[in-house]
């Protein structure tokens, strides 16, 4: 089953708020990503991306935050591996040996 952009990004933001993680979405000179501000974890995604590509951000910051007691439908859960893949692979061709190998230890643990 394949959902419309629009469907996977509210169901992403469910996860998120489920696990208590803020949503922001607003415009800005950023791609988006995760962070903690004053102790509050939160994602924050530029409104200017289309609908799949916010999807996909969010999807990759959620990679990051364990999910092991979550109910997950399998599409979903197949969708947050394959972005949580992309993600590895993106950012291993762009750090050093020594970095990757710190990524990949933290990606591994979630």
């Amino acid at each position: 089953m394949k959902l419309k952009p629009e469907k996977l990004l509210e169901e992403l933001k469910t996860i998120a708020e489920s696990i208590g993680v803020q949503v922001i979405i607003d415009k800005g000179n950023f791609s988006g990503g995760h962070c903690l501000v004053y102790e509050e974890r939160k994602i924050v995604l530029n409104k200017l991306l289309p609908p799949e590509v916010k999807a996909a951000k969010l999807a990759q910051s959620l990679s990051f935050f364990p999910l092991d007691g979550i109910e997950l439908k399998p599409a979903m859960r197949d969708y947050l591996a394959n972005e949580k893949q992309r993600l590895a692979a993106r950012t291993k061709d762009a750090l050093t040996a020594e970095a990757q190998l710190v990524v990949s230890e933290v990606l591994a643990q979630n």
